[in-house]
């Protein structure tokens, strides 16, 4: 008899976290799952500690297979799935005893739409009793959503493996290993369920079902790569989930504004890592003009609008200094970009 839920867990050189990681999953109220534990070429005693416990409990399932990434563990864990249902669980993390049945509970009420949860990293917030309710956001509503920045992870969400699998597997981009390899795969997967179920709906739980570990330093979240590589790989990120909001979900400009202030944001930082000609080579792109082209449609006020307008990285690097410092002169680059636009955008 086939499992009803499939829990993929890549594995890398984390003898040291993962056992925490297999007891949250073994310890599920709801025990009609398999895990699939992805060995990628680990150096360590990772491989034994996935064989151990799959000697003690069936439901667990060994792979072993030379190191490809985390893409491509994943990949050799949704090609194994046999589950209706698929969750993802990093290594050095832990999902709450009630993740499987809280999610199920939920997705059986509204079968057409997709179930996704918080995460915390307060160890003593995961052990309380869990809140309950939810929040919905019906698709106008998703550049709010995005900017809930719980969007972005696959380990907080159930996903349908005939969604997953049809017109045709969607499967992770092994060309990405920086830690935004989430990201592509999420949105492929809500322009799926758009095209399938047009008034699909997202429910966002209360419940912190998610335990996020910072105590394994090996992280990739730990590295710095992620601003360093903001704009060759964020950007066109950030270009498909405005592309998709406007094309397949039909979102007002109005709802869209926080996201063009997080993207632009975002890109700001990576400024910090682009000097020189790269750097204003990168604010000529058009992509970053439609960005700057959504703030202004909606007369929503950044202060790295009219740096990024200038195509000046420097300004855009002192401004963002200034924030990260907390010094003074950022409130005075803020208000006097703001007047500079006239004094009457959104802030």
């Amino acid at each position: 008899m086939e499992p009803l839920v499939s829990i993929i867990v890549p594995v890398y050189n984390c003898e040291k976290f993962l056992p925490a990681c297999i007891e949250s999953i073994a310890g599920q109220t709801c025990a009609d799952f398999e895990c699939i534990l992805v060995n990628d070429g680990s150096s360590d005693g990772s491989g034994a500690v996935c064989d151990g416990i799959a000697r003690r409990d069936p439901r667990f399932r060994p792979i072993h297979k030379p190191n490809g990434g985390v893409c491509s563990a994943r990949n050799a864990g949704l090609d194994a799935a046999r589950g209706k249902f698929v969750l993802f669980c990093d290594q050095d993390d832990r999902i709450h005893p009630e993740t499987i049945a809280t999610a199920l509970s939920h997705h059986k009420s509204a079968p057409e739409d997709l179930i996704m949860w918080p995460y915390t990293r307060d160890p003593a917030e995961f052990r309380q009793p869990l809140p309950q309710g939810e929040t919905l956001f019906r698709q106008q509503e998703f550049g709010t959503l995005y900017c809930t920045f719980m969007l972005p992870p696959v380990w907080n969400k159930l996903f349908e493996r005939e969604v997953l699998e049809s017109p045709s597997p969607l499967r992770f981009d092994t060309s990405i290993r920086n830690g935004h390899e989430d990201l592509p795969f999420v949105y492929e997967y809500l322009a799926r369920l758009a095209r399938l179920r047009p008034g699909f709906t997202v429910h966002f739980l209360r419940a912190p079902l998610y335990y996020w570990s910072d105590e394994n330093d090996m992280s990739v979240s730990k590295k710095d790569v992620h601003y360093e590589q903001y704009f060759e790989v964020e950007l066109p990120l950030f270009m498909r989930f405005d592309r998709d909001c406007k094309a397949l979900y039909h979102c007002p400009p109005q709802d869209m504004a926080a996201f063009y202030q997080h993207a632009v944001h975002t890109l700001a930082y990576g400024l910090l890592f682009e000097k020189g000609a790269k750097g204003r080579a990168l604010l000529a792109r058009p992509e970053v003009a439609q960005l700057l082209d959504g703030l202004k449609e909606s007369r929503t006020f950044s202060p790295y609008y009219l740096p990024f307008r200038w195509r000046s990285p420097a300004l855009a690097r002192f401004v963002i200094r200034a924030e990260q410092e907390e010094r003074r002169s950022y409130w005075r680059a803020y208000w006097l970009l703001y007047y500079l636009l006239g004094g009457n955008w959104r802030r």
